[in-house]
């Protein structure tokens, strides 16, 4: 368990980071939409809110709504220090 730090940035662009490092699963596979940006993922935040399971077939977990957010369950499902690697692009 390891918590990211995301105090500062914009949320959508964590999304959106995340959603590009994060695969489908399961019958995610049949609902993938590929990569979402950052205007896509504002659409989803202000639908959805900031706290999410899957997104567009694709596995999340994560709970954006604070300056860090807990990624063991992203990365146990997408790679371990996934989550990380994804924000430090930002």
């Amino acid at each position: 368990m390891a918590d990211v730090n995301i105090a500062g940035m914009d949320k959508a662009a964590v999304m959106a980071a995340l959603h590009k490092y994060s695969k489908a699963v399961g019958l995610g596979v049949l609902h993938d939409i590929g990569p979402m940006d950052v205007d896509a993922c504002r659409m989803y935040i202000a639908r959805y809110g900031l706290c999410t399971e899957y997104v567009g077939g694709r596995v999340m977990k994560v709970d954006l709504s604070g300056d860090t957010f807990d990624s063991w369950l992203y990365d146990r499902d997408n790679g371990r220090g996934q989550a990380q690697a994804a924000v430090d692009t930002l």
